[in-house]
């Protein structure tokens, strides 16, 4: 993680804090007050926060060239999105600069206007050199509005301490509340809108530098709103008592020390990869499990009663805060509802290991799969068998019975549970952490799920029923020259046929049946006038026999449907009952194959938890 020592850092620091103080004073005078005992000092103030952001702007381009090989600074200016960025804010400063001597006079008319509008405008586009400055609009223009909000409260607050010294003080602190309170709701709402985009759910905010800032952050932002309310709802109302405005003073100070520790942590996280970008490290030794409201009866009722208490309890607390009246009864409910709900918490946790909410780098693909069941061959099949069911050649003289890995149990764990057991090992089980890289090891990952679904569609003896499988990504090529891999035909019901002896005939009788599916010939087609998708990946063959069960050269002449949301239904081969070279049956697959409208959604769907997959049994049951 970077730190302070870093110029870089140092840089974003200094010109961040002196673009909110800038800002901050001009939006002060024009939306609070501007008294005149006060004009001169805070226009010198004003005058240094320009001069400071400027040399730090400076800086901050000084230290991206020197990060960057180093490369002239010149270069960084004319040949980068953040050089031009710089330039035009840089414009920007220039006519503030120029616009500061009215500071020194009273606001009226459209160029005070412009001057505060200008002033907003220069805080806000820090936005476009941070993280929001490379996702997309709604989150650039949510994080301009963070910003803007920033310099109108912590930035209004040295001003308010200097105003408070005059005769209106009163007035100052009310018209000041309102410019409080409509920041505070804006940095809370952009705040959590930054949080979505970045923060990669409670794993990235606990596992990651980035959420550790962010939670550092929102302690001393927390801080900030409990000086505030008590500048608002005590100290407000009784200015006219001995020693409140020197009270309010200093707290208004105190929050601006703390507003400008944490531009110094927002320094720190812009140059700080973001939770939803690194492999967070769960800190505790259990999650949340959100699927315990569909759990067994007693299981569900207590995620339940924990919901509905934990609820009350917020309401009891809510309550006990804004009326004081019933400040200690309601705090007493509050408390009762809490400890109850506390009692029932452990229906929502199931054990967790560091690597839980991890995932793998790769998408999970045929060359995964088929890296992974090498793997496995290697070494994992003298315990868990052929197949994984736990009944190798060395199962019988080990205390504990290998698992077997083609249960149901596999859907309910993480990716990243199943790859931190295989680094570390479990039980009986050696780490395999030193013996396979890190690659090999999550390849591993995807081979347990494929062979798994294998397993259960076997069962099922490949019928077209609820059943539906994460079909693996593969490399093809199609006649129209669009598609490069099969996620690219997503939205298209598809249909893999494995060359067999009778591959030409099988393609021309294909060729006759409107069957509403894109036809693969995994392998190279013969000549023909109708021509399939060809799936060139080497490594296709090899991970569709591990849902076949078998060598890849049994798999000659079988064939797979894959439906629109590009999950695999169902799977077909010489000598099953239902045979799919019969023009009827196979059309009837075709049919059955189609996804209900709220299956579809549901598969379709990107999983909230990281590395979890939505499976589907063959009764629809959710794993």
């Amino acid at each position: 993680m970077p730190s302070f020592h870093d110029p870089l850092v140092l840089a974003r620091a200094l010109h961040f804090a002196a673009t909110a103080q800038l800002s901050g004073v001009i939006l002060f005078r024009a939306f609070v007050a501007w008294p005149e005992g006060a004009r001169r000092g805070l226009a010198r103030l004003a005058f240094v926060m320009a001069a400071l952001a400027a040399g730090s702007g400076v800086l901050w381009i000084w230290a991206i060239a020197q990060a960057a090989g180093p490369a002239s600074f010149a270069a960084v200016v004319t040949q980068t999105r953040f050089g031009a960025l710089s330039m035009a804010r840089g414009l920007a400063l220039c006519a503030l600069v120029a616009a500061l001597p009215r500071l020194v006079r009273p606001p009226a008319g459209p160029a005070d206007a412009m001057l505060a509008a200008l002033a907003a405008a220069f805080a806000a586009s820090l936005a476009l050199a941070g993280h929001a400055g490379v996702t997309d609009a709604a989150h650039a223009i949510a994080d301009a509005l963070h910003l803007l909000a920033a310099a109108a409260w912590p930035g209004s607050l040295v001003p308010l301490a200097l105003c408070l010294r005059g005769p209106d003080a009163a007035a100052v602190a009310r018209r000041f509340s309102t410019l409080g309170i409509a920041s505070v709701s804006a940095l809370v709402l952009t705040g959590a809108i930054n949080s979505w985009y970045l923060g990669g759910g409670l794993p990235g905010l606990l596992g990651t530098d980035w959420g550790r800032l962010l939670g550092l952050k929102l302690v001393l932002f927390a801080a900030m709103l409990g000086l505030a309310a008590v500048n608002r709802l005590w100290l407000t109302p009784r200015l006219g008592a001995a020693g409140a405005r020197e009270s309010l003073r200093r707290n208004a100070l105190v929050e601006a020390a703390a507003g400008l520790a944490i531009v110094a942590i927002v320094a720190l996280l812009g140059a700080t990869p973001p939770g939803a970008h690194e492999q967070p490290v769960w800190p505790l030794a259990w999650r949340f499990d959100p699927d315990a409201f569909l759990a067994e009866p007693e299981i569900a009722a207590a995620a339940w009663r924990c919901l509905l208490l934990s609820t009350g309890g917020l309401v009891f607390a809510a309550v006990a805060v804004a009326w004081r009246r019933a400040r200690v009864g309601a705090g007493a409910l509050a408390a009762i509802a809490f400890g109850l709900a506390a009692r029932d918490a452990p229906a929502f946790a199931i054990p967790a290991s560091p690597t839980t909410f991890q995932t793998s780098g790769a998408p999970y693909s045929a060359r995964t799969i088929a890296a992974g069941a090498k793997a496995f061959r290697d070494n994992c099949v003298v315990c868990h068998g052929a197949r994984g069911r736990g009944d190798g050649p060395a199962a019988a003289g080990l205390a504990t019975k290998p698992a077997d890995l083609t249960q149901d149990h596999l859907f309910a764990h993480y990716d990243g549970d199943l790859f931190g057991w295989i680094s570390n090992g479990l039980g009986a089980m050696p780490a395999f952490a030193v013996a396979l890289d890190e690659e090999t090891r999550w390849s591993l990952v995807d081979f347990l799920r494929a062979n798994a679904d294998g397993a259960r569609m076997e069962t099922l003896g490949g019928r077209v029923a609820g059943a539906a499988f994460p079909l693996p990504e593969f490399a093809l090529a199609c006649p129209a020259g669009k598609a490069a891999t099969s996620v690219d035909l997503t939205g298209e019901a598809l249909h893999v046929v494995v060359p067999g002896p009778d591959l030409e005939s099988r393609l021309r009788q294909l060729s006759y049946l409107a069957t509403e599916t894109r036809t693969i010939v995994a392998g190279a087609a013969p000549a023909g006038e109708w021509r399939p998708c060809e799936a060139s990946d080497p490594d296709l063959l090899a991970a569709l026999s591990v849902y076949r069960g078998g060598p890849p050269e049994d798999l000659a002449g079988a064939e797979f449907l894959v439906d629109s949301s590009g999950r695999l239904r169902s799977a077909w081969r010489a000598g099953m009952a239902t045979d799919w070279r019969d023009p009827l049956s196979f059309r009837r697959a075709v049919a059955e194959m189609k996804v209900p409208r709220d299956l579809s959604r549901a598969l379709s769907a990107v999983n909230a938890a990281p590395g979890a997959r939505v499976e589907y049994d063959n009764f629809g049951h959710r794993h």
